[in-house]
């Protein structure tokens, strides 16, 4: 998942914005999503939060781990993420939201 979001301000003051955004994993492949049934998948694990993150994790049935990393939001927890968004005056800002799966070695 990419995200662009631009937030605009035509007032002649700064606003400052509070921006919620829920999110899961599940890491379901292309296929699952078109319909098709697999007998079986990979692993998910738990979420890893940490102070300015949430990591998910998934080992596949290949025994490739990925993980999805959401990062940097004002605080972070398990579903959604919270992001303070100062917009100068007559100015504009973008949030950008990448939410690519990456592959890893090993999953812990």
């Amino acid at each position: 998942m990419l995200e662009r979001i631009t937030f605009t301000n035509y007032f002649a003051r700064e606003i400052a914005l509070p921006v919620r955004v829920d999110f899961d994993a599940d890491f379901r492949d292309m296929f699952a999503v078109r319909g098709t049934t697999r007998s079986h998948r990979g692993r998910a694990h738990d979420a890893l939060i940490g102070e300015a993150s949430v990591t998910f994790r998934y080992e596949g049935l290949d025994n490739v781990g990925r993980q999805s990393v959401i990062a940097e939001p004002d605080q972070v927890h398990s579903s959604y993420a919270e992001f303070r968004i100062v917009v100068p005056s007559r100015d504009r800002r973008i949030l950008h939201l990448d939410g690519r799966s990456r592959r890893r070695d090993s999953v812990q």
